[in-house]
């Protein structure tokens, strides 16, 4: 009852005219809420659509803080929107909540199925018209993703064949993001834009393939055949 209270006394501030005082109650939430505290998490995601980019950093800081790797999947998608958000100090707070709450990797079915739903909704930001938002879902890419995940990796290489030549950049840089070198299923979803009806995929193929394909061992050659 004690936490309902708080929660109310710093909901009543999220609704102030001063932009100062919708900020602290956001950081004030975020300092003693838990996981648990419905009440408190639902007035954080409220604070998320504040016309105010201060409170909508402040609200997504919360947000990671408050639930980690507790958070729902629904929390996680409404973070990724925020992956748009016009205010740079936003979109960095979104990346960096993203990556505390993302799922656990070899977690339980359920897990997965979220970790999947979180990858599409970040890739989905790679098409984004403007730079600083693909810019900001490869970063977020670099936090969550498990390199060598096959659903993140498809999920980035569908995007190497996309009619808007941004998004194939983009898919390019994410795709080092979520492979490493050496990595067979990245080369295999490269190689299958190698003969692309259009000469930009498959440029764009052969981009992934000169980073990701290991080099063949000239000197083990010239010594072996010497």
């Amino acid at each position: 009852r004690g936490q309902e209270r708080v929660a109310s006394f710093l909901g009543r501030r999220l609704s102030s005219g001063d932009v100062a005082m919708r900020r602290c109650a956001a950081e004030a939430l975020g300092a003693v809420a838990t996981p648990t505290d419905e009440r408190s998490v639902f007035l954080l995601r409220k604070a998320l659509e504040d016309p105010d980019a201060p409170v909508r950093r402040a609200a997504l800081e919360a947000l990671g803080a408050t639930l980690g790797r507790e958070a729902g999947v629904e929390v996680l998608l409404v973070a990724s929107r925020h992956l748009e958000d016009a205010d740079e100090a936003v979109r960095q707070a979104a990346i960096v909540a993203i990556g505390r709450m993302a799922p656990a990797p070899g977690g339980s079915a359920v897990s997965a199925a979220a970790s999947a739903r979180l990858l599409e909704a970040i890739c989905q930001r790679l098409e984004h018209r403007y730079w600083w938002v693909a810019r900001a879902a490869v970063r977020a890419l670099e936090l969550v993703a498990v390199k060598g995940d096959s659903v993140g990796i498809d999920a980035v290489a569908r995007r190497l064949a996309h009619s808007a030549s941004a998004t194939r950049q983009h898919a390019v840089e994410a795709l080092f993001a979520v492979a490493a070198s050496g990595d067979r299923h990245a080369i295999a979803a490269a190689a299958g834009h190698l003969h692309n009806s259009e000469a930009a995929v498959r440029r764009c193929a052969v981009q992934v393939l000169c980073k990701l394909a290991p080099l063949p061992d000239l000197d083990g050659d010239s010594e072996s055949g010497a």
